[in-house]
């Protein structure tokens, strides 16, 4: 059945993330002077009896705001992303570690995101030698530069420590212009980079995802595996929003012919496939839902103009009068559009 989600409120509830990051990332603040003492304290106090407890995603958001208003440090993004915290608590740090091979860690990591924060998303293009991550951030809120820069640094600090080698970035491009500190993107990401770019991404040779894991045990991979699955029914359920839902829908009514796959819909968003999945999984709703429901009213637009068959399939992405009939007989079944 198609949702009517033109009658949905699209106002979207805050995400919940892992309390675990917000108390990593106030640790790291407090090493370097950004945050005082008595309010690492109080987010310990807060937080630090249950590591597998979820908190609104403004208590990350607002420290990363206070990390960008620094001045001592304006590379703070870059200072704690290079750092991998080799005792980290988190469940998926402790699943990805326990991985065979860099390729695997990776997908678990991007497929199980919602256990730290449903806001990162990495979006995987594979090429013939080369693999291409694309990073960005779905979120009602505006994350400061730094905290792209955390994000992106430590995939790369991490992927070099689970393979206990350095990891060679051929080239890397940020959405942001050069900053004062760009020499100490060079230690990171290597000499290919460039910035104003309409994405931030990373290009790797695809070679590397073959890399084997040091430390991989598929026993301990097993029993982390089992609690961190336990957890995701209740993160994607804290996580329910209706953010994903509103973008996709605003991408279909804006270019119904451009976005109307799912690969070009995802490509914009900076979402795998099964990022966009999960996302809207976890609302409620099917890409084809909201696909076909952003069709059946720009098709009432088209007959209301007195569209013939040929402009419909051109204004509703149908590649042939066959398909859109098709198409049209099953909303007949399913929605309140009559016969013509």
């Amino acid at each position: 059945m198609i949702h009517s989600l033109a009658a949905v409120d699209y106002m979207a509830s805050n995400h919940s993330i892992s309390a675990i990051a917000v108390l990593d990332l106030a640790r790291e603040l407090a090493l370097l002077d950004i945050l005082d003492d008595e309010s690492l304290l109080g987010l310990e106090k807060d937080y630090d009896n249950d590591i597998e407890s979820r908190v609104p995603e403004d208590a990350l958001v607002n420290l990363w705001r206070l990390a960008a208003d620094n001045l001592a440090h304006p590379e703070v993004g870059l200072l704690i992303g290079s750092k991998v915290n080799k005792d980290a608590k988190g469940v998926l740090a402790n699943w990805i570690s326990q991985c065979e091979t860099l390729d695997e860690a990776f997908k678990v990591f991007n497929d199980n995101i919602v256990l730290l924060n449903a806001s990162e998303n990495w979006a995987i293009e594979r090429q013939k030698e080369y693999v291409k991550l694309r990073f960005s951030f779905s979120s009602q809120y505006e994350y400061p530069i730094a905290a792209i820069e955390r994000s992106m640094s430590a995939l790369v600090m991490w992927a070099g420590e689970l393979c206990e080698g350095p990891i060679t970035i051929e080239s890397a491009s940020f959405r942001h212009t050069a900053p004062e500190y760009e020499d100490r993107y060079h230690s990171i990401f290597g000499s290919n980079i460039t910035f104003s770019k309409n994405e931030n991404s990373l290009l790797l040779k695809a070679s590397i995802f073959d890399k084997k894991i040091k430390s991989a045990n598929p026993y301990l991979q097993e029993i982390v595996a089992t609690r961190a699955k336990k957890l995701l029914p209740q993160a994607s359920a804290i996580n329910s929003n209706l953010v994903t839902s509103t973008r996709v829908r605003e991408l279909l009514l804006t270019d119904l012919v451009r976005f109307h796959s799912v690969e070009s819909a995802c490509q914009e968003m900076h979402l795998s496939r099964t990022s966009l999945y999960r996302k809207l999984k976890a609302e409620g709703v099917t890409f084809r839902e909201i696909l076909e429901t952003v069709q059946v009213e720009k098709y009432h637009q088209g007959i209301e103009r007195g569209l013939v068959v040929s402009d419909l399939c051109d204004l509703l992405g149908f590649s042939d009068p066959s398909t859109f009939y098709k198409a049209r007989k099953r909303w007949l079944k399913t929605t309140t559009i009559t016969e013509e």
